[in-house]
This record gives C-alpha cells, sequence and structure tokens, in this order.
C-alpha cells in the first residue's frame, strides 16, 4: 500500500480525497451540533431561572402586602345582604 502518488489512478486519488472530505466535515459538524446543543440548554436553563426568579418575586411582594395590612378584625363591617333584580311576591305584597 506504500504506493506513491504518481502510481495512483485517478478513481483512487478521488476516492481518497473523498474520504477525507468526509472525515473533515464531519470534525467540523459534530462539535458544531454540539454547541448548538449546549447553547439550547443554557438558554432553556437561563429562562427558566428567570421564570422562578419572577415567582420568588412575586411572592415576595404578596408577603409584604400582606405583612402591612392588620391582622385584627375587619375594621368595616359586611354589607346586609340586598335582593337584586325584581322585587318577588313577598315584596309586591307589602
Amino acid at each position: 500500500m506504500s504506493q506513491s502518488t504518481d502510481e495512483l489512478t485517478r478513481s483512487e486519488l478521488r476516492a481518497i480525497r473523498g474520504h477525507y472530505r468526509r472525515r473533515v466535515w464531519l470534525a467540523f459538524l459534530i462539535p458544531a451540533l454540539i454547541a448548538v446543543a449546549l447553547g439550547w440548554l443554557l438558554f432553556q436553563d437561563q429562562d427558566a431561572r428567570t421564570a422562578i426568579e419572577r415567582v420568588h418575586t412575586k411572592q415576595r411582594a404578596a408577603d409584604r402586602s400582606r405583612d402591612t395590612q392588620p391582622t385584627s378584625e375587619r375594621t368595616s363591617q359586611p354589607r346586609p345582604h340586598q335582593q337584586r333584580g325584581r322585587p318577588g311576591p313577598e315584596r309586591a305584597a307589602s
């Protein structure tokens, strides 16, 4: 197999070149795909962290607003129940 390139036929040279071209293509393609996948995963992680931080911020705000309200009984009395709509027969009779 130790032939010089002068002794190889054109088809053999093409086959050798094609073989190495495919290897070079894969050598660049695989790391690029890995980089894209890792970038996507990091983006998803950052997006999840942002969403969690938003929830924590809302919870802290709700806790603060709950702390500022008095915990004793209500100062205003609930309104008496009023019937809505047309008066019923019991009202019409009086």
